[in-house]
């Protein structure tokens, strides 16, 4: 783990430790589609939660307080691939 565990889609970012979501994401960034600021979990982190669920919440404890701002509010968006299908939305 470490700083990537969290990435910033920004215009012209090239990172490919993300899923489809943040990926088609970065291409409406990278048009200058107005997309709200959008942070995401690196898949590095995701396959470290699969193994050490503990130590992948203790990272993202310590990395949210250098990407949010406590007084405002957030949206927040999970992928997980049993949303996506005809039965879930």
């Amino acid at each position: 783990m470490g700083k990537n565990s969290i990435i910033t889609l920004a215009p012209g970012l090239k990172q490919k430790n993300s899923g489809g979501k943040a990926e088609h994401l970065q291409q409406l960034v990278d048009q200058r589609y107005p997309v709200p600021v959008t942070h995401v979990i690196s898949w590095d982190l995701f396959q470290t939660f699969q193994q050490n669920p503990a130590g992948a919440l203790t990272a993202v404890r310590e990395a949210l307080p250098a990407f949010i701002d406590p007084h405002k509010n957030y949206a927040v968006r999970s992928s997980a691939n049993l949303e996506d299908s005809g039965a879930f939305s």
